[in-house]
């Protein structure tokens, strides 16, 4: 995650963990937390838009 093109960067902790928590719990991909952390602001290094 780049936290400097982050919305909220002081809550990114927080939010990667509740990303996981819901991405455990559902048994969803490891694809999922990338698209809940862009969904809460959150810039995620390494993916790649088509």
């Amino acid at each position: 995650m780049d936290l400097k093109a982050s919305k909220n960067p002081a809550e990114a902790q927080m939010d990667w963990m509740g990303c996981e928590w819901l991405v455990n719990k559902y048994g969803l991909e490891d694809s999922a937390t990338t698209k809940c952390l862009e969904g809460r602001g959150h810039s995620v290094i390494g993916v790649v838009r088509r």
